[in-house]
């Protein structure tokens, strides 16, 4: 009997090592989803600024991921940050680091959405399911890279994603607007006659402008809710006139939700207390990621906005 009940014991133990050892190699087998390449879609020259070709270096991205015939909210809110380090994999694309995630055991294909903003809501990795819609504001003062990084909306999903061991390189969009202003000299004036004149300048568009809104993932479309009275660019800058050789520092930039401008002002208020300002409108409707440029003349009697404006991708 004794003898029984050993050959029983050692058999369930046998039983026990053999399932420990197929759990190990189960897990040992787990492949990491690798989301470590990100880039922002520019399809024509950068304008100028900030995350025009790569997410700013501490920016925070959030990923959905979905099952393919399988279970929605696989990953919720995976939380990544976006880093400068270049992705080998993939020439143009930056590593995002975060927490390690694993293809499901099922080995399905894989939908992922992520998405970078300034939302209302609070996201929990691992909580918050993939939302219908998010709210998100741009900064009213956008005079310093955190608050212009701040202020950008970017988008990106990829379908299909076959389980396997290669990096998921993802492609941002820019789903505002941006409103671009390069000023110009004017020979005839002598108030701006030279640079020195804009020493610890600020400059801010005023009017009636929308900076809060609700941005639906599904459509990628945004609605307006709520209005600023103005924007501002720079703060206590030494402005410079435009320089075609010199895009990144000769124009200033600000995201804007798209929208209709009606009697907005561009003011210049230089550190010598003198204050300039000139009206224009502008259609930015349809302008998820366009970058919409002014061309504003210096003059002495205040600034002229050129009737002419040009757009680009952004």
């Amino acid at each position: 009997m004794k003898q029984a009940r050993l050959s029983l014991i050692v058999s369930l133990l046998w039983v026990l090592c053999a399932c420990s050892s197929d759990d190990t190699s189960l897990t040992e087998e787990r492949v990491p989803i690798r989301l470590t390449a990100s880039s922002v879609n520019v399809t024509t020259r950068a304008t100028g600024s900030l995350q025009d070709t790569q997410i700013a270096e501490g920016e925070n991205v959030y990923a959905w991921v979905d099952e393919v015939d399988g279970s929605n909210n696989y990953l919720k809110a995976w939380t990544l940050t976006a880093t400068t380090t270049a992705d080998a994999s993939h020439d143009g694309y930056y590593q995002l680091s975060g927490s390690t995630q694993y293809y499901p055991a099922s080995r399905k294909n894989l939908n992922l959405y992520a998405v970078h903003g300034n939302f209302t809501e609070t996201l929990t990795e691992g909580t918050t399911d993939r939302p219908a819609t998010l709210t998100h504001t741009v900064m009213t003062d956008q005079s310093t890279a955190a608050n212009y990084q701040k202020s950008d909306l970017l988008y990106a999903s990829s379908t299909g994603i076959a389980y396997g061991t290669e990096p998921v390189p993802l492609l941002f969009s820019h789903r505002l607007s941006r409103i671009i202003i390069r000023l110009v000299k004017d020979p005839q004036s002598t108030r701006y006659d030279n640079e020195s004149k804009l020493t610890g300048s600020t400059l801010t568009i005023g009017g009636t402008i929308y900076n809060v809104g609700t941005f639906t993932l599904a459509s990628q479309t945004f609605e307006n809710t709520t209005s600023t009275s103005s924007i501002t660019l720079c703060s206590g800058e030494d402005l410079k006139f435009y320089a075609p050789a010199n895009v990144a520092t000769t124009q200033y930039c600000a995201i804007l939700l798209p929208q209709t401008l009606t009697d907005a002002t561009i003011t210049i208020t230089t550190g010598a207390s003198i204050t300039s300002s000139g009206t224009f409108s502008l259609d930015m409707s349809d302008g998820i990621g366009k970058a919409y440029i002014l061309n504003v003349t210096l003059s002495d009697p205040g600034l002229i906005v050129d009737a002419t404006k040009f757009t680009e991708q952004w």
